[in-house]
């Protein structure tokens, strides 16, 4: 019962995923943006549990990570938040972001560091936060 429950909402995922789930978030999308929490939350929570040895803080640890994760990968410059969602979301390899973007793989692996520096940067914060706790 519960495979088959869990099927329908795994192509649903899939479906808002395929291009246009972070662009319906950034629209306010709730429902959007809860079927991309119900996608990736389970490994945050674990990778959280993991961390931190308390799961009621590990719960609200992966809600305080989506929402400022969603909120600082709409602030990245295109060049940057593309290849980040075709990477994670879509789940693209190098060759497949370098040809949909039109450039080389080299400059692919270029934007997704930089993204992910980026990214750590703006998040550093979150680390502080759960340590201090």
């Amino acid at each position: 019962m519960l495979e088959q429950m869990a099927e329908p909402l795994e192509q649903r995922v899939q479906q808002l995923i395929d291009g246009h789930v972070i662009k319906a978030c950034q629209r306010g999308d709730r429902e959007a943006f809860r079927l991309l929490f119900e996608a990736y939350k389970d490994r945050v929570f674990t990778i959280a549990v993991y961390s931190l040895r308390d799961e009621t803080l590990a719960g609200d640890v992966t809600q305080q990570i989506f929402l400022k994760l969603m909120t600082r990968i709409t602030t990245l410059k295109p060049k940057m938040r593309l290849p980040i969602l075709l990477k994670y979301i879509e789940g693209l390899s190098y060759e497949e972001i370098a040809e949909v973007l039109g450039c080389s793989k080299g400059t692919v692996a270029s934007r997704l560091n930089r993204a992910h520096k980026t990214l750590a940067k703006r998040l550093g914060h979150l680390r502080r936060e759960v340590v201090s706790e």
